[in-house]
C-alpha cells in the first residue's frame, strides 16, 4: 500500500490567503492532500520550494522525463464552476468540480514571488 503524498503549504500563504473566509480556509485545509494527489496522479514531484502569490501556490516539479515544469493549484471560483451558457451538456449535481490545477512545461518555469 502506497502511502499518501501530500505537500507543504507555506505558512505566509496560509495566513494571507485564509483570511478570504470559511471557504478559503476549508479548501486551505485539503490542500496538503489535494496537492499529493495530484503529484501522484501526474507522476511529479516537488523540487524546491513553493511560491505563491495571493490566491494561487506553485510547485516546482520536474515531470518524470526531466522536462522543468511547475504545478499550480488555486481555488475554483464559484464562477468557474457553473457550465458555461452556450454549453449543451447539464450540470451533474452530484459532480464534484475539479480541482484548479495547472501543470507548465518549458525550458524554465515562471518567476514566482511571494507576497
Amino acid at each position: 500500500m502506497r502511502t499518501p503524498t501530500s505537500i507543504d503549504v507555506p505558512e505566509a500563504f496560509a495566513a494571507s490567503y485564509g483570511g478570504q473566509g470559511a471557504d478559503a480556509r476549508a479548501w486551505l485545509a485539503g490542500l496538503p492532500r489535494l496537492g499529493g494527489d495530484l503529484l501522484e496522479r501526474w507522476d511529479l514531484r516537488p523540487e524546491g520550494p513553493a511560491g505563491h502569490g495571493v490566491a494561487s501556490l506553485v510547485l516546482p516539479v520536474p515531470r518524470a522525463d526531466g522536462t522543468p515544469a511547475a504545478l499550480k493549484l488555486q481555488q475554483p471560483a464559484a464562477s468557474s464552476q457553473q457550465p458555461a451558457a452556450s454549453s449543451q451538456q447539464p450540470a451533474a449535481s452530484s459532480q464534484q468540480p475539479a480541482p484548479a490545477a495547472s501543470c507548465w512545461k518549458g525550458s524554465k518555469p515562471p518567476a514566482t514571488r511571494a507576497l
